[in-house]
């Protein structure tokens, strides 16, 4: 049950690897809406500070969606600050 949870995290958490590496190599953030990037890095920000506190509350970690939201809420602030970056650059 729990390889269940790791594969479907591993794919969530894994999902924002291709768009990062597109904006790296492209240098452009100019298919990113801004909407779109707030709204997602604020639902893996809260999402893993709900975990961190439940699982502290009750004493069970869930690691699979901890490291799903940890790394997915580290993409998404890659992919902001680039987008702040490269519209900078721009103008």
């Amino acid at each position: 049950m729990e390889a269940i949870g790791w594969f479907g995290s591993l794919c969530f958490s894994i999902c924002a690897i291709p768009q990062c590496v597109k904006v790296y190599s492209s240098k452009s953030t100019s298919s990113l809406s801004w909407l779109f990037l707030l709204l997602w890095s604020s639902g893996a920000l809260f999402s893993l500070v709900y975990l961190i506190l439940s699982n502290v509350k009750v004493g069970a970690y869930q690691l699979p969606l901890l490291a799903n939201y940890a790394l997915t809420f580290a993409q998404t602030v890659y992919l902001v600050c680039a987008k702040l970056y490269y519209e900078k650059e721009k103008k």
